[in-house]
């Protein structure tokens, strides 16, 4: 996975990301055109936009080679990658 910065040099990202949005939390967003309104206005110079994409990123620099896709899912259920606060841990009182 690789973060990137979210262009309108990438399309294929930007709708990707319109579409989790919609998919994801469709109170917010209850059309994907909704969601391609606020993916829009992410990408005001003043502010950074950014997505974790699946793929092996280019060996000429940080874009994510063809048939990247950004992802939006639960951390792993275990191993090195899920994150320490999730991790179970033994209760005290056991």
């Amino acid at each position: 996975m690789q973060l990137v910065d979210l262009t309108y040099e990438r399309p294929d990202l930007l709708e990707q990301a319109a579409e989790l949005l919609h998919a994801r939390m469709p109170e917010g967003w209850p059309d994907v055109a909704a969601a391609r309104e606020e993916v829009d206005a992410a990408l005001d110079p003043a502010r950074i936009a950014r997505a974790v994409v699946a793929g092996t990123p280019c060996s000429a620099g940080p874009r994510p080679t063809s048939g990247t896709r950004i992802t939006c899912g639960d951390p792993p259920a275990r191993g090195p990658g899920r994150p320490r606060a999730l991790r179970r841990r033994p209760h005290a009182g056991a």
